[in-house]
Parts: structure tokens; sequence; C-alpha cells
């Protein structure tokens, strides 16, 4: 996408004259116009998701009633390499998947079909996951089989779809509750050959491990002893990434790190405690180890947001790893910008920022944000 433009701008006049013209090839009798402009109504104040709900309640009232039939109205839509319409593919397809997520539940085996054809396009992920609550059982048999097929992104919807607490998705409780059919499946997904599924199974165990860190921490471990190449213990950092983050001793060790590190915060200064929306916090540390051996240590930094509340609302940020001797003295420097973004909304006011080593809390500072 270009500069200033917005996902939901994805759903635009384009897009919909686009999905007229495929409903009147592969819909007897519709209408691209009256498509059109119904499906036009009321979209400019719509945000994305709402869009692609707009979008499949009206692609709801023009398809056949029957929602077999409408499936297979749905699937020419879609296009083929060998049909007469080119591959909808990425996000424009999204309303498809919806329109089997909000109309197919009474129809378990034909959007299942359908769904293994549109996450070939975009993704499932989202579709799937009122079939996993209305039919768990079928559900997973499915899962169970796409574990093994030849293509990459049906094996990805495996553990992308199965994600307890999936970004924009509703959660699983049931899952959450007990990950146990979740890691089953996971199990068969650790060395799958594409890092887009290895990468979505790392995902799935640090969503269980905001639940289940234990249990998250005993699977990681028994993964890196059973199979210690490059690629599995990527897989374990990623996965463990949360359980770092908080400190977790049963994480810190299967990754070598060293837990309750014995240091000293010699220094922890701020450039400036004055910082405009759109510019840059930049601090510098300086560590010095009190242990009489290595100590492996992964540095972070915790920022907290002011909220519309007066609230802090708290978010750990990445930074670095250092291996220190007995004796041994760092020092290091950040650049945090402090740009708009869409998923935050900044507020005036006085700010925190927390050092963190290997998820204990070292040493706090007080900037001012102007907005």
């Amino acid at each position: 996408m270009s500069t200033g433009t917005q996902f939901k701008d994805l759903f635009n006049r384009e897009a919909i004259l686009d999905l007229g013209k495929r409903g009147a090839v592969a819909v007897p009798g519709l209408n691209a116009q009256v498509f059109v402009r119904e499906a036009s109504q009321g979209l400019e104040s719509m945000e994305m998701k709402d869009r692609v709900r707009h979008l499949a309640r009206t692609l709801r009232r023009h398809l056949a009633e029957d929602y077999p039939t409408a499936l297979r109205q749905l699937e020419v839509m879609a296009g083929s390499e060998q049909g007469h319409l080119t591959p909808l593919r990425g996000f424009r397809i999204w309303p498809l998947c919806h329109f089997v997520e909000e109309y197919g539940l009474d129809h378990l085996h034909d959007s299942m079909r359908a769904m293994r054809m549109l996450t070939t396009r975009f993704t499932s992920e989202f579709a799937i996951r009122p079939f996993l609550l209305r039919h768990p059982e079928g559900v997973l048999e499915y899962l169970h089989r796409w574990s093994q097929d030849p293509d990459e992104a049906v094996r990805r919807l495996v553990s992308e779809g199965t994600r307890p607490r999936l970004p924009w998705a509703q959660r699983l409780p049931a899952f959450q509750k007990d990950p146990a059919p979740v890691l089953a499946l996971l199990e068969k997904l650790k060395a799958d050959p594409a890092l887009f599924v290895r990468r979505s199974v790392a995902n799935n165990l640090n969503d269980i491990a905001k639940d289940h860190p234990d249990t998250v921490v005993s699977v990681v471990r028994r993964w890196a002893s059973e199979s210690p190449g490059p690629e599995t213990l990527w897989l374990v950092r990623h996965a463990s990434r949360t359980l770092v983050k908080q400190g977790h001793p049963g994480a810190l060790d299967v990754l070598g790190f060293t837990p309750k590190p014995r240091l000293e915060l010699k220094a922890f200064k701020l450039s400036s405690k004055a910082v405009q929306l759109g510019g840059e916090l930049q601090f510098h540390i300086e560590l010095h180890s009190k242990a009489r051996g290595d100590q492996k240590l992964v540095i972070d930094y915790r920022i907290h947001h002011r909220k519309a509340s007066g609230e802090l609302s708290p978010k750990v940020f990445k930074w670095t790893t250092r291996q220190l001797a007995a004796g041994e003295q760092v020092a290091l420097k950040r650049v945090h910008k402090i740009h708009p973004i869409t998923t935050r909304r900044y507020y005036a006011g006085e700010h925190l920022i927390e050092l963190l080593v290997n998820g204990e809390p070292l040493g706090t500072r007080e900037f001012m944000l102007s907005v």
C-alpha cells in the first residue's frame, strides 16, 4: 500500500466493482449495478472489519439462497488459473471468507472444503473459529489431516486457526482452558519445512504460554532436547518471548539465560526528560556484573504509556542480549522513536521507562511527553 493508505481502503469502489463483475459471471440473474449500489452504501464511514462484514452480507442477498449452491457461486467468483476470472487473492477475498464464517455453520463439510480453498488465497484463520466453537471434534479431525497437506498455507491454518488468543479474532476459551488438542496439532507441525508454518507454531505456543506458562516451558524444553538444530531453537526462542519478558525461570533456563542475575545498575540516563510526539527518547545504561562467573542476559525495556483515563499502560520492547564475564561492565545506548501509529493513541503527561534484565526490573526513569 502507498503511504497514507489504510487497510480499510482496500475495500473501495474499485474492489466493489470487481466483486460485482465477478458476481455477474457466477450468479445467474445477478444485477451488478444493484450489487455495487448496495455494497457501496455507508462504506466510507466503516472501518475495515465492518466493511468486510457489510460486503459479506451484501453477497448473501445476491447469491443463491441455498448455502451449498451459494458456495459454488463464491468459488466461481474467487476465480482460478483455468477459469474465465483471474484468481482473487489477498485482503480482497476476505468478504468471501467472512461469508463462510457467518452463514456456513450448519454446513460443516461444505464450509471446511471452502475454507481450505480460501486459505490458499488469503487466510481462513478468522472464519474457522466459529466452527471450532460449534463443531470442535469435526474441525479437529480435518485439521489433523490438513497438518499433512501439501500446501503450506493449509498447514499454517492448522496452527494459526487454533491460536487461543489470535489478534483481531474471537478467543477460543476451551483451548485457553485445556490446550492439549492444540498441542497435539503443533507436534505435527514443529518441524514443518516452511518457516511460514513454524512461525505460526511459535506464535500459538506464545498464546498458550499466557495461560499455561509451565506447560509451554515443558514443551519447548523437550523440543530443544529432541532436535537441537537452529530451526528448532529459533522456534523455541520465538515461542518463549513473552515468558522471557516476564522473567520466567524455566524459559530463561531453556534458552541459557541466567535466572536472577547479579548486577549493579551504575547508570541509567535519559538525554532529555521532555519528548515531543514524533521525536525520540534517547537513553543509555551501564551494567556491572557482580557474579563470580559468566551471566547471559536479555536486556529489554518497558514504557508505561499514559492513557486517556490518566492510568499507565505498560508495553515491553525488545533490545539486546549480552554475556558478561565476572566483574565485567557494559555500556549501552538506545534510541526509541515515539511516532504516531495506528495501534496506539498517545496522551500528554508523565510517562515511565523501566529497564528489564532477564525479566527483572532494574531501574525506572520518568519523562514528559507533549502531543
